[in-house]
């Protein structure tokens, strides 16, 4: 990853801030430390960025390929994520059409 891309991630990426410098991250509340309202506008915006990406993650889950073992050759691997990519591409194309139409 190029060092001057900004890299948006979740709780779960705790510590990439010290092999990424430009990775921003959630705040986090805790039972004595609540979140003040700028924290939680800035968690609401970082949110509203991610669930693209997340919603593309979900799709590829629901063909398998992230979720379980690849059981095919490895040298096919690529081309059966691109596969997918290319499904749920043309999935989100005609939903837009769908959505176009009246």
């Amino acid at each position: 990853m190029a060092p001057d891309t900004a890299l948006y991630g979740d709780l779960g990426f705790l510590g990439i801030d010290q092999l990424h410098s430009k990775s921003v991250l959630p705040f986090k509340a805790s039972k004595n430390h609540p979140l003040t309202k700028e924290q939680k506008k800035h968690n609401r915006k970082q949110a509203a960025i991610r669930a693209p990406i997340e919603h593309v993650n979900r799709q590829c889950k629901i063909f398998r390929i992230v979720k379980d073992t690849y059981p095919g050759k490895h040298k096919n691997y690529g081309l059966n994520w691109n596969l997918v990519a290319a499904i749920n591409n043309l999935k989100v194309a005609c939903r837009h059409l769908n959505q176009a139409t009246p």
